[in-house]
C-alpha cells in the first residue's frame, strides 16, 4: 500500500465513523502517525507505507471510535492560522469562533496599545489570535478552570509571551481590576436541553466549557451586568453565540444600555457572534 492509498484509506474509515471533515481529519491523522509534514507526505505520496503506521492506525481509530475527539488524540489543532495545545479538560478550538476574531479586530480602535481581556478563554485561541494580528495590544486571558489554564499557558508561552497574561479567575463572581478597550467572550452557552444530545465526541469536552444554565444564557446575563463598567467609554463587549440566541443575547445587551449592539453570522450564515459598544 502506498502513502496516498494509505491516506485514502483513513479518509473512508473517518467518513464511516461520521467525521464532518473526513478528508482535512485523515490528513492531520496521517502527519501525526508519520511525523512528517504535509509537504513530505506529499511528495513521498508513491513511496510504500510503513508497516508501523498502519498498525498504529488501528488503536488510533479504535480510540476515535470510542468517542475520543480527534484533536484530544492529536494533542494539538489549528486555529486562525496558529497551532494550539489541546487535550482533555479544555474546549476544543473551532473554525466557527474565528468569526468571533474578525469582529474584534473589525471594530478595534486603530490608534495603538489598546487594552483586550478575554473571559472564559480556554486554550486561548481568541486571545492568542488576537495578538498574532495586533502585536501592540496588551490582552489578559481569564479562565477558571485548572485543566484549561495548564493549556493556556502553555500556548502563550509558545506563542505570545509577555504579551498576553493569565488569570485564573470565576468570571461569574469576580473580573479582574481595571479598564479596557475590548472584552472578549465565548463563555458556556449549550442549554440544559442540548446537553442531553451532543455527539459522543463533545461530551468528551469539559461540561464546564459547555453548560451555560437551563436556557443557555447564564453567562450573558452576568457579563452583560458585570463587563460594563470594566470598560472604557467606547469600548467594546463581544460574545460569541449559540445558533438560536441571535435574538436573546443582543437584547440583553441593549437592555444594559449598549449602544450599536450588532449579531454577526459565520460562513454558514449562522448567528456565531453579538456585541455591543459602551456609549462615548
Amino acid at each position: 500500500m502506498t502513502i496516498h492509498a494509505f491516506q485514502r484509506s483513513l479518509e473512508q474509515k473517518l467518513t464511516e465513523l461520521g467525521a464532518e471533515s473526513p478528508r482535512f481529519d485523515a490528513a492531520q491523522l496521517l502527519r501525526w502517525l508519520s511525523g512528517q509534514e504535509q509537504a513530505w507526505l506529499i511528495a513521498h505520496a508513491a513511496d510504500p507505507c510503513p508497516e508501523d503506521w498502519q498498525s498504529r492506525s488501528e488503536d488510533a481509530l479504535a480510540r476515535l471510535r470510542g468517542g475520543e475527539p480527534l484533536q484530544y488524540l492529536l494533542g494539538e489543532w489549528e486555529f486562525y492560522g496558529l497551532t494550539l495545545a489541546v487535550g482533555p479538560g479544555v474546549l476544543i478550538p473551532r473554525a466557527d469562533t474565528e468569526t468571533v476574531v474578525d469582529a474584534c479586530l473589525e471594530r478595534l480602535t486603530p490608534s495603538s496599545g489598546p487594552v483586550i481581556w478575554d473571559l472564559c478563554s480556554g486554550s486561548g485561541a481568541i486571545a492568542l489570535a488576537l495578538a498574532s494580528c495586533r502585536p501592540d495590544a496588551r490582552i489578559l486571558a481569564a479562565e477558571f478552570s485548572d485543566e484549561a489554564l495548564s493549556y493556556l499557558r502553555r500556548n502563550i508561552a509558545a506563542l505570545a509571551p509577555g504579551q498576553v497574561e493569565a488569570v485564573q479567575t470565576d468570571v461569574l463572581t469576580r473580573l479582574p481590576d481595571g479598564v479596557c478597550d475590548l472584552i472578549v467572550s465565548n463563555p458556556p452557552y449549550i442549554t440544559g436541553a442540548d446537553m442531553q444530545t451532543l455527539s459522543p465526541q463533545v461530551r468528551h469536552e469539559p461540561e464546564l466549557a459547555l453548560y451555560g444554565g437551563e436556557d443557555g444564557l447564564r453567562f450573558y446575563r452576568q457579563l452583560t451586568r458585570s463587563c460594563y463598567d470594566h470598560l472604557r467609554p467606547g469600548g467594546w463587549l463581544i460574545f460569541e453565540i449559540g445558533y438560536d440566541q441571535g435574538e436573546s443575547v443582543p437584547e440583553l445587551l441593549r437592555q444594559r444600555g449598549f449602544a450599536e449592539v450588532f449579531c454577526q453570522t459565520d460562513l454558514a450564515g449562522v448567528p456565531r457572534c453579538a456585541g455591543g459598544r459602551r456609549p462615548l
